[in-house]
């Protein structure tokens, strides 16, 4: 049953931090970075849009998204040898595949790779890297991006027409059976769009998901944030009209915490209470920009290249770097690792040299300052979004061709 299978470890640090002003915080200190390994990923292939990769056990996943004349598909790496996993040392072979939207890897080992196109959603086993299942989901109404939790993928989609409603749905990762956990039914004259949950377990060992309903007429709107109880399929709570824009990005949980962004706002909730704990409007857009948490501390860029960042608890803004071109990618993720954050600057940052976009940079968590920044050995190598694990302190990133491992210890 999907309400005893679910099991979450949350992890929660907390550092002391200073208080910048966000002036003077841009230093020009260029390094070149030692690359573990470096892998490309397709043959005669010149160009891919990578989305951030994901780790999985002692591998890491990597997948381009297949458009027009483009190879894509999962790739599967030892995360220290670089070299490719037994079951998939071959061409994902994907041609023709509609353009791939988003990656997850579920399982409580880690080991069922998901990804999701417009028309279809699937699934493989890591080990032996045969399809598990696929769905044709083509036009119904699916959210962009997914979200996944210990053996379970969760899914919205959004009906309209006369009675006009948004589901949420949780997928067997290695069975592909479904099921319908939350349905949302707008009033009359609205449209509503669920957004894909976060999950936590709550001390009392009840499962969770957070997530968000954006109810709109003509695309003016606010959002509700709500809590599920799967384990007693209920719901904790609810608050209404948390703010005056659409989720656009997928939210994080640290601790008892929600973390969200939408098109303007960063908005945290105290998901014990069910009560907004902070929120903020700081200029800037959000769009599809994630959140980050770490060190006791909330991490945002936006569209405009500014980073900001808020006390995790008081949502004090402690630091912000604006006006120094930190343009992210659409498929763009942050990185932390002891003390430093990690991003990849824009192909369309205008305001930067040619030389210097696509690079990786290397911010101060305390006061914002930007510590070094590394451009690969080819013109914009470095692009799009960054992963890091946490216990190696390797950091997964990719150009248009390549699979770098950069190990951050040295």
């Amino acid at each position: 049953h999907l309400a005893t299978a679910l099991v979450v470890v949350c992890l929660l640090s907390l550092f002391a931090c200073e208080k910048d002003d966000g002036q003077d915080n841009q230093q020009t200190v260029d390094i070149q970075l030692e690359e573990l390994w470096k892998k490309q990923v397709y043959t005669e292939v010149d160009f891919n849009s990578f989305l951030p990769a994901k780790l999985a056990g002692d591998y890491v996943v990597f997948c381009a998204e297949p458009d027009y004349y483009y190879e894509g598909g999962p790739a599967v790496y030892h995360k220290t040898t670089g070299n490719r996993h037994p079951a998939w040392d071959h061409e994902p072979g994907l041609n023709g595949l509609s353009k791939i939207l988003d990656l997850e890897v579920a399982g409580l080992n880690k080991d069922a790779i998901s990804y999701k196109s417009n028309k279809k959603l699937i699934c493989h086993d890591l080990t032996t890297g045969d399809m598990l299942w696929d769905k044709d989901i083509n036009d119904q109404g699916f959210f962009k991006t997914f979200t996944s939790f210990s053996n379970y993928l969760f899914l919205t989609r959004s009906y309209t027409g006369s009675g006009k409603q948004s589901e949420l749905i949780a997928v067997n990762a290695k069975t592909g059976s479904e099921e319908m956990i939350y349905r949302e039914t707008a009033p009359s004259g609205y449209d509503c769009r669920l957004s894909p949950p976060a999950a936590t377990v709550l001390a009392d060992g009840d499962t969770v998901l957070v997530f968000t309903n954006f109810q709109s007429q003509q695309y003016q709107g606010e959002t509700d944030v709500m809590a599920y109880n799967i384990s007693s399929d209920s719901m904790l709570w609810r608050i209404h009209k948390a703010v005056a824009s659409a989720q656009t990005n997928e939210a994080v949980i640290s601790g008892d915490y929600f973390i969200f962004t939408t098109y303007r706002h960063v908005c945290c909730v105290e998901i014990s209470s069910g009560k907004i704990k902070w929120k903020d409007k700081p200029g800037g857009r959000f769009y599809y920009r994630n959140p980050l948490q770490a060190d006791g501390k909330v991490f945002c860029n936006t569209l405009e290249g500014d980073v900001l960042c808020y006390d995790l608890y008081s949502g004090n803004r402690l630091w912000s770097n604006t006006g120094n071109g930190i343009e992210p990618d659409m498929n763009t993720r942050m990185g932390y690792y002891k003390g430093r954050l990690y991003l990849t600057t824009s192909t369309f940052s205008s305001s930067l040299p040619e030389e210097m976009r696509n690079s990786l940079r290397c911010l101060s968590t305390s006061t914002g300052t930007v510590l070094w920044t590394a451009n690969g050995p080819e013109p914009g190598c470095y692009a799009g979004g960054l992963t890091i694990d946490q216990k190696t302190g390797y950091l997964f990133i990719t150009n248009s061709i390549h699979a770098v491992c950069i190990d951050l210890n040295h």
